[in-house]
């Protein structure tokens, strides 16, 4: 396995986030314009986080799915940054209350899972935002498996968490 070196594109999003002033726009604008050929799927996070600050929610929205696409997840999963979508979902359904975040939150954090059931990130995102409850308490669960100190787990509810525990009681998701 070939493993890519972390790269400036991987920070964009946090310095993207951290600049959300309007003094500093100016700059984010020029940073994202350098990914737009050579890293579309940076660039198109970039697009979605200054939309998003912005308030043009749909435009965010359409981003958020172009990045998707683009996603490494497609050719390489062993990237520590592939989840970075599903927190970026997050920052900006925190923000805005925007209801559309939380789902790109959950279809990047299901995507996801399949190919990275590692990341207990991705399993604590869908125990906090799916409508499902047994859905909800098997992903807590399992992140309570994978990671009982995570500190994605700290905003599911706590009956979700006695109820994940009840959950791994009965059953063992690897097997005996």
């Amino acid at each position: 396995i070939q493993r890519k070196e972390w790269t400036i594109h991987q920070a964009t999003p946090y310095m993207l986030w951290s600049a959300r002033t309007p003094e500093a726009r100016e700059f984010s604008s020029v940073l994202i314009s350098t990914l737009k050929d050579s890293e579309p799927f940076w660039y198109h996070l970039g697009q979605a986080i200054l939309s998003g600050t912005r308030g043009d929610h749909k435009h965010a929205q359409k981003e958020l799915e172009a990045a998707r696409l683009k996603h490494p997840i497609a050719y390489n999963f062993t990237h520590n940054y592939s989840n970075i979508p599903v927190e970026i979902c997050q920052w900006l359904y925190l923000e805005s209350g925007d209801g559309r975040y939380k789902e790109q939150a959950l279809r990047f954090a299901r995507t996801l899972q399949g190919k990275m059931p590692f990341h207990t990130q991705l399993y604590s995102v869908i125990a906090l935002y799916s409508n499902d409850q047994e859905e909800r308490v098997r992903n807590a669960a399992m992140a309570m498996r994978l990671d009982p100190r995570s500190a994605s787990l700290a905003s599911v509810p706590e009956e979700m968490m006695e109820a994940a525990g009840q959950w791994l009681r009965e059953n063992e998701p690897f097997g005996d």
